[in-house]
């Protein structure tokens, strides 16, 4: 019996490794860049296995941090172990050609700036000019709030991520193609569709 019990467990000890090595090797590594601080940074969108989410451009995974409950840069250290780390050029050089793919230079406008002198920002004001032209966390975090608000209004109890997580990339998406829209308006249209 004893025996029988340490094979149950060993046979469950390769699996999980068998499957840690499966996601490992799904990630496409050319969608990253490695940064000198040890993140990483998406540079184009990217399907993320196991999770089964799609993360956008300029999203960037910090040591440390953790991402539905993975350390990412953990992952992507081992997954893509040849990543060289990318250096940012300095300003005045001359771009010089380089294996790996350059982050777009389009700097984020803090949703914080439209925020008053309590620090509220009023979402009946913002566009979707305003969140397009945002960091990836300042919109996870406004839609994140809002589908929180908006499930508060409906009376409903839990949460579903995966349904937020859909939301999130949806609205940043409508929002880009869209930009002339008020936001709530926006993010009325597709929480409804939820």
């Amino acid at each position: 019996m004893r025996h029988w019990g340490l094979s149950v467990c060993a046979a469950i000890f390769l699996a999980l490794c068998m499957t840690t090595q499966a996601w490992s090797e799904d990630i496409d590594c050319d969608s990253f860049i490695k940064n000198p601080d040890g993140s990483w940074t998406v540079i184009q969108k990217v399907f993320i296995p196991v999770q089964n989410v799609r993360v956008v451009e300029g999203t960037v995974f910090r040591p440390g941090g953790t991402f539905l409950g993975d350390d990412m840069t953990v992952r992507l250290t081992k997954a893509c172990p040849n990543k060289q780390v990318t250096v940012p050029e300095e300003p005045g050089q001359p771009e010089q050609a380089s294996a790996q793919p350059q982050m777009p230079r389009t700097p984020y406008v803090p949703l914080s700036n439209y925020a008053d002198a309590n620090g509220n920002i009023d979402i009946q004001r913002l566009t979707c000019a305003h969140l397009a032209a945002a960091s990836p966390i300042d919109i996870e975090t406004l839609v994140t709030w809002y589908s929180g608000w908006y499930a508060g209004a409906a009376k409903r109890r839990g949460i579903n991520l995966a349904r937020v997580q859909y939301a999130i990339r949806n609205v940043a998406d409508y929002c880009k193609a869209n930009q002339n829209r008020r936001l709530a308006d926006a993010l009325n249209i597709l929480l409804k569709s939820q």
